[in-house]
């Protein structure tokens, strides 16, 4: 006599809570993690450019007052070479900064994983190391491939990172990390749902999971820019000094409320951050090929 499965669904909201359930758990560990890999070389970063860029800004200026005074023509090779400079920089902190976040949602993975199996918490610090072995040297080619995902909003419009073809493609961390696949494999089966199982049918259910998920994110990424635009006007609404708004920071282009302003996006990135791996580990727990399947 053989039994049949039973008929398995997957829904958003049963997907956000079991996954909101497990982040509870493990968000200690999980936030310090993500304070040494994303948090802090994120804040430095973005301090750093924002003064490379006001001091390339002043020395542009100089460069083409000093044209007009002259009454000479303005080198554009000069202008260019300053702008080249400060493009490189950017483009290498950008290429550091993704390495360590998927260097951290590996490693959050990693953590969440071991928490599901054994029901124990890892140590920040172990997670990270076993995050490391794993992302070094294989993953490299799937931090490549991330980035082309960057590339979605030129193509399908301003939707943002975090949209629906995103979050199916962040599920190849998770194939890469549980079924340790080659990053183009993770990639292609994630994008493609090839790891869903056919015979329940889920592969439209989880679709609508990670487009209801990007959509969501997208609203709370849209929400946030117009909290951090009205502080930034927050003095002029509120007849306020604008000393805090104004007045640079200890000899530098960074003002009071340039600061609050990152750490209030970091703040919302790092939860964001903690949230993602536990939501990909459910969604795939959920929807994975039973062992039937696989026959």
């Amino acid at each position: 006599m053989t039994t049949q499965e039973e008929p398995h669904r997957v829904s958003t909201f049963l997907i956000w809570n079991k996954a909101m359930k497990l982040s509870q758990k493990t968000w200690r560990p999980s936030l310090t993690i993500c304070l040494w890999l994303f948090f802090l070389p994120t804040l430095i970063s973005s301090l750093f450019l924002a003064t490379q860029a006001h001091n390339k800004v002043l020395s542009m200026r100089v460069m083409v007052d000093q044209a007009l005074e002259a009454k000479t023509g303005l080198s554009y090779e000069l202008l260019t070479s300053e702008l080249f400079g400060f493009i490189l920089v950017f483009s290498l902190l950008g290429l550091v900064i993704t390495t360590l976040i998927v260097w951290a949602l590996i490693s959050l993975t990693i953590l969440n994983l071991e928490f599901l199996s054994d029901n124990r918490t890892m140590s920040p610090a172990e997670a990270i190391k076993k995050g490391r072995n794993v992302l070094w040297p294989r993953g490299i080619t799937l931090i490549f491939l991330l980035l082309l995902l960057r590339l979605e909003p030129l193509v399908l419009g301003q939707l943002g990172l975090l949209s629906v073809f995103t979050v199916l493609g962040l599920m190849s961390l998770v194939l890469f990390v549980v079924e340790r696949k080659r990053p183009t494999q993770a990639l292609w089966g994630a994008l493609f749902l090839k790891y869903v199982s056919k015979k329940q049918g889920m592969g439209f259910g989880v679709f609508m999971v990670a487009l209801s998920t990007g959509i969501a994110i997208f609203l709370l990424e849209q929400s946030l820019s117009y909290l951090l635009g009205g502080l930034g006007s927050l003095d002029a609404t509120l007849g306020l000094s604008r000393g805090f708004w104004s007045t640079p920071l200890a000899n530098t282009p960074i003002t009071g409320i340039f600061l609050v302003k990152q750490a209030l996006e970091l703040c919302f990135y790092t939860a964001l951050l903690i949230y993602l791996p536990s939501f990909l580990l459910t969604l795939y727990s959920e929807s994975k090929r039973r062992i039937s399947e696989s026959i």
